[in-house]
């Protein structure tokens, strides 16, 4: 040991002097006493002194004692030098760095020392801190002890995942624990600041959405929620105004994802006739993480409708009955039904139907035409006269017009009216009204009745047979014209006492759709002759006197 102040003079008998022995301890025994508490440091001393008077010989004397050093440890670690980069995360993936250094502070190596950052997920064994050691800038095995007076650089690293987003701030710290500590050291990194910023984002694509043809027929469309704000969004709604509501099937939404579902408004008629609708929308949603209340947002879009105009037109005969029309002067009574089968009303509607008197409607003229409202009833006649009657058979149409037509088509039927045409001739050859002579020579004339007893008009009537002045340029319907037949008598006829006039055939050049009679006609008068049977007798001479006997005088005789 090493002696200090323990040098004295003369020491009487009895005598007692003290003084300072220090023995020097190593690391190596404070480490051993560590591990040891028996363990003991021996500390001995030895004495000399030279005696006055008659004994002058040295005497010695000598002692030691085994102290214990347990204590004396003091094991002790420090924390120091903390940093964190960034302090502010607001996005799951974000990496974080932190460093520290640890200092043996204490007289002892600290046994199986464990570095930790319990709040930093992933962190919470002391594999995920890198450390060296910074005398040496040798790598430092996690667990292993570190010598009194050491000290260690140390780092590590952290990425948020979106729990750790939406537990949002923390503050970290640094665990030190070791065997011979007897309670844990901590030590603060830097605050990290880790806001939670709930937003949403709802838009309507117009070009998704299924468009109505009609009102009372849905508008569908998708919504779709966008998540752009940190944290995850749940009881996610999309509702339409006016419309229905949708729950979305992606849920909870991850920050910049989207999810969508589909909403419906019901399309009304004033959306037609503006030729669009605007569908106005909102989200809600609940976040997680630590911001109350509910995130939401609203939109709205223009969807263009299909605007169709239709007039539909329905033409048809009042009794629905056949029409055949056979006869001038026949009225057709017509019905016309006009319709507005489209989704928009239709202005100002007017109907035209060529060569149809005065139209009689349930509407003037001119009326709107509303959706699923009403009707434009009309009616009126068509007359055939005689030139239309020749003209045939007729296909009757209807134009209908509305001021906001536009090009749209107008939809209508034709009616055909059927023209019976049946151009007939009658031809009479009358015997009781002849004229003949007594006797021959001479002719017989009879009166010959041409009747037009069909509906067309005939033109160039004619008759062949017996010599005739029947030429007849024109005969209407249901006339009749007269004429004479004449024929030459011989005495055959009036020996036979009858003679016959014929018509062998009676034509003529119908007006109309036939070109031809239907038959061509013919007629025979047998005509009486009046026979008398009688002579007449006369007698001349050639002279009127005479003068002798023996003249002779010439009778003639004429029958």
């Amino acid at each position: 040991a090493n002696t200090s102040g323990c040098a004295f003079g003369v020491l009487p008998p009895g005598g007692k002097v003290s003084c300072q022995v220090q023995q020097e301890v190593s690391q190596l025994d404070l480490d051993s006493a560590d591990a040891d508490a028996a363990y003991t440091v021996s500390i001995g001393v030895s004495g000399v002194a030279t005696p006055l008077g008659s004994n002058s010989s040295d005497v010695t004397s000598g002692d030691a004692e085994a102290v214990p050093l347990a204590p004396a440890l003091k094991p002790a670690v420090t924390l120091l030098n903390t940093s964190v980069s960034p302090t502010t995360v607001t996005t799951a993936g974000t990496s974080l760095s932190y460093a520290f250094a640890v200092s043996n502070s204490g007289n002892v190596r600290l046994r199986g020392l464990e570095l930790r950052v319990p709040s930093l997920a992933g962190n919470s064994s002391s594999g995920s801190i890198i450390c060296t050691v910074d005398d040496a800038g040798s790598p430092w095995a996690a667990g292993s002890d570190l010598a009194a007076g050491a000290s260690l650089s140390c780092s590590g690293s952290f990425s948020f995942n979106q729990d750790a987003i939406e537990a949002g701030d923390l503050s970290p710290a640094v665990t030190a624990t070791a065997a011979n500590l007897a309670a844990a050291v901590t030590g603060p990194l830097p605050a990290i600041a880790v806001p939670n910023t709930p937003s949403l984002e709802v838009t309507v694509d117009a070009a998704s959405c299924t468009k109505p043809n009609d009102a009372g027929a849905l508008l569908s469309c998708i919504g779709t929620v966008l998540s752009t704000g940190n944290v995850r969004l749940s009881s996610i709604s999309i509702t339409a105004a006016g419309g229905s509501s949708c729950t979305p099937d992606n849920q909870p939404l991850l920050p910049n994802a989207t999810t969508s579902c589909t909403i419906t408004k019901a399309a009304i008629q004033d959306n037609f006739e503006a030729g669009g609708m605007t569908l106005a929308f909102s989200a809600s949603a609940t976040p997680s993480g630590l911001s109350p209340g509910q995130a939401t947002a609203s939109d709205s879009v223009a969807v263009t409708l299909p605007v169709r105009r239709e007039l539909v037109i329905n033409l048809g005969e009042s009794n629905h009955n056949p029409i055949l029309v056979d006869k001038a002067g026949t009225a057709v009574q017509l019905t016309i039904t006009a319709n507005n089968y489209g989704n928009v009303h239709l202005r100002s509607v007017t109907l035209t139907v060529p060569d149809l008197g005065e139209l009689t409607c349930n509407s003037p003229l001119g009326s709107d035409i509303l959706v699923n409202v009403n009707s434009l009833v009309c009616s009126g006649a068509h007359v055939f006269d005689q030139d239309a009657l020749e003209g045939g058979s007729r296909n009757i149409t209807v134009a209908g017009t509305a001021a906001n037509l536009g090009g749209a088509v107008v939809f209508s039927n034709t009616l055909k009216m059927p023209v019976a045409a049946s151009p007939q001739l009658q031809v009479d050859v009358d015997a009781l009204n002849c004229s003949r002579p007594s006797r021959m020579p001479g002719n017989v004339t009879c009166a010959v009745e041409l009747r037009n007893s069909g509906n067309m008009r005939l033109d160039d009537v004619s008759v062949t047979g017996d010599a005739n002045d029947c030429n007849i340029a024109l005969l209407e319907p249901n006339t009749a014209a007269r004429c004479s037949m004449t024929r030459a008598l011989n005495q055959d006829d009036f020996d036979n006492g009858v003679v016959e006039l014929t018509s062998s055939a009676a034509n003529a050049n119908p007006r109309g759709p036939v070109t031809a009679l239907v038959s061509i006609p013919n007629d025979t008068a047998a005509v009486p002759l009046n026979q008398t049977a009688a002579m007449d007798l006369s007698a001349a001479v050639n002279q009127s006197y005479v003068a002798a006997a023996g003249d002779s005088v010439r009778v003639t005789f004429t029958l």
